[in-house]
């Protein structure tokens, strides 16, 4: 009898297994390409939540750009994606390339890292500024890139308009290739100062980097909070012997509003309790702290993110 107790028992505990197994909530990330440093990040971020919290099972996954991640996210194919404060922030209050699908619901979880933008001519190109560039043909990032984006900003601060001026949507190797072959006069990316594709660019080829003016800077911050001047520090670019000033964006992991707040803050959580073990991973992580992990988004936060980091003392505003 006490045998079949036991046998009746452990079939009851085994038929509970797929019930259990059925409430793990699947979360995917969206970050970029595959050999694009965001996709990475997600899957570093996918796998210390996958160690640490029994509830979720994470993925990252790929996107060809941060309108996608955006426009996923809003229409509930993805549940979190990275995306730039230059482009969350016109989906939130509807403004070009968003004007007729405004975001409102659009949330903050926490910045990852900077990405400067980088104007990169060859070395013994007849560019020395901004202003020179009228006429000029610039290789772009795709459609939609957060690089074309804040480009056109910064050459409307120096006076110009689109048609002044040829930018051509491309991907990473066809502009390494236009610049390169003469078909660009600039390839621009908006990306971290450790993008391999700017490594083996600068690497492979004899290029510098345009600097902005101090004007420009300040006037482009005033307009859009959410970048801030920062130099591309010497020696970041093979031959560069002196700080280049630039503008830079921090990256943002975005969710909807409606995302639950138990989610977003096991997320939070988790990812900052085990900081270290992202670093490992992608170590430009390193460069939030609790002075910036909430700063310059553009965009409300979430309150699942906000809670977390009122536990843990940080102030967010």
């Amino acid at each position: 009898m006490k045998k079949r107790f036991l046998v009746a028992v452990l079939l009851l505990a085994l038929s509970a297994l797929p019930a259990f197994a059925a409430q793990k909530r699947q979360i995917n990330f969206a970050g970029s390409s595959t050999a694009g440093t965001w996709y990475i990040f997600c899957g570093a971020v996918a796998n210390v939540v996958n160690k640490y919290v029994p509830t979720l099972e994470a993925t990252p996954i790929p996107s060809n750009s941060q309108l996608e991640n955006l426009r996923k996210i809003k229409s509930g194919q993805t549940d979190f994606g990275l995306a730039s404060p230059s482009v969350a922030q016109p989906a939130y209050v509807g403004e070009a390339p968003w004007k007729g699908e405004k975001y409102e619901n659009i949330r903050a979880v926490f910045n990852i890292y900077t990405s400067p933008l980088h104007l990169v001519v060859k070395k013994d190109s007849p560019i020395k500024s901004v202003q020179d560039l009228k006429g000029k043909t610039i290789a772009g990032g795709q459609p939609g890139a957060s690089a074309n984006i804040a480009f056109h900003v910064v050459m409307e601060a120096a006076g110009m308009t689109q048609k002044d001026y040829k930018l051509v949507p491309l991907n990473d190797a066809d502009r390494v290739d236009a610049l390169v072959n003469g078909k660009a006069d600039m390839s621009i990316w908006l990306q971290a100062v450790t993008a391999p594709v700017l490594k083996e660019l600068a690497m492979l080829h004899d290029v510098r980097l345009i600097p902005l003016d101090a004007k420009t800077v300040a006037n482009f911050e005033k307009k859009y909070p959410f970048y801030f001047g920062a130099p591309i520090v010497k020696g970041t670019v093979r031959g560069q012997t002196e700080d280049v000033p630039a503008l830079t964006i921090w990256g943002l992991m975005v969710c909807d509003a409606n995302m639950s707040e138990e989610v977003v803050y096991n997320v939070v959580k988790t990812v900052f309790d085990h900081k270290g073990e992202v670093e490992e991973i992608v170590g430009l992580f390193r460069e939030v702290n609790n002075s910036n992990v909430l700063s310059r988004t553009g965009i409300p936060a979430h309150p699942g993110a906000l809670r977390y980091f009122k536990e843990k003392g940080i102030k967010t505003d």
